[in-house]
């Protein structure tokens, strides 16, 4: 493999110099763009299988409003409960693209990736195309989800990462937007113009891709390592595009997500309520 850096790399790389990295994207230079509609209109050509399979569920979503009920026990279904949601449960339950903030063309590159990383004869060539695929879609959900909640345009924003301390490793992250805002890690002394600790760990998550991207290049391949960075970093991808992202009257960006747990609870709650319902129905029948 060759060691000369590509020219994806020369755009998207990491630098790191002793106490600041700053996460950016090439996209943030696409001027051509001149809407967010017309920058992430689904291709129409896509035909593959997590094309098929998104549009199996949002039309099973839309007509029978399917429930889900989780049936594993013991302390691996405990933690499952306490986790985020997916895409795929979230439409199952009711939620809408828009609303979660995303489009289309987002929620097929999720479940492709997700489809590519179960298949284990994937060659390496396959595996530094996909790490390119990752790190596109991260930055896709998260600036589309920042932009509906801003109100303003996915290239107007940058997202950043600087080390704070060198010995703990403590970073610093921010959304900086093109009119001057700037929404750092919530704090002890800081209460304004926020992102959460969620956040902050997926604009972490970024820098560790291209990282890892990095490494590829070089020609350090250890497959069952970069399958699992992979496999983590859609899995964030997957929960982030399945939260609703919002802002309060102090200007603080936060997620609404919904754990696993909650969303079982809601199914049972409108099984009793429906059942309840024809009950109710079947006795003034009689």
């Amino acid at each position: 493999m060759s060691n000369e850096e590509p020219n994806y790399m020369k755009k998207r790389k990491e630098f790191i110099k002793d106490r600041d990295l700053e996460v950016n994207t090439s996209k943030n230079n696409r001027n051509d763009k001149k809407t967010n509609k017309k920058r992430y209109k689904a291709k129409s050509g896509t035909k593959n299988n997590a094309n098929l399979k998104l549009k199996k569920l949002l039309a099973a979503t839309a007509l029978t409003g399917i429930t889900i009920v989780g049936v594993a026990k013991g302390y691996d279904h405990y933690q499952e409960q306490k986790t985020p949601i997916t895409l795929e449960q979230a439409l199952e339950s009711g939620e809408n693209l828009e609303k979660l903030g995303i489009d289309k063309d987002i929620a097929v590159k999720i479940e492709n990736i997700k489809d590519k990383l179960e298949n284990e004869d994937i060659t390496n060539e396959e595996l530094i195309k996909l790490s390119r695929d990752i790190n596109e879609i991260q930055f896709d959900t998260i600036k589309m989800k920042l932009a509906n909640t801003l109100g303003c345009n996915e290239e107007d924003i940058t997202l950043h990462t600087a080390l704070e301390d060198k010995q703990s490793g403590k970073t610093v992250e921010s959304v900086d937007v093109k009119n001057g805002e700037k929404y750092i890690n919530r704090s002890l002394t800081r209460r304004e113009n926020t992102i959460t600790d969620e956040i902050s760990d997926y604009i972490r998550s970024i820098g560790k891709m291209q990282t890892t991207m990095q490494k590829i290049q070089t020609g350090d391949i250890n497959r069952k390592e970069i399958i699992e960075n992979y496999k983590s970093a859609i899995d964030k991808v997957d929960k982030l595009a399945a939260t609703e992202m919002k802002f309060d009257k102090k200007g603080n960006i936060f997620l609404e997500t919904t754990k696993v747990s909650e969303l079982n609870k809601s199914s049972q709650d409108k099984t009793i309520s429906n059942n309840e319902k024809n009950n109710q129905q079947l006795d003034e029948e009689r």
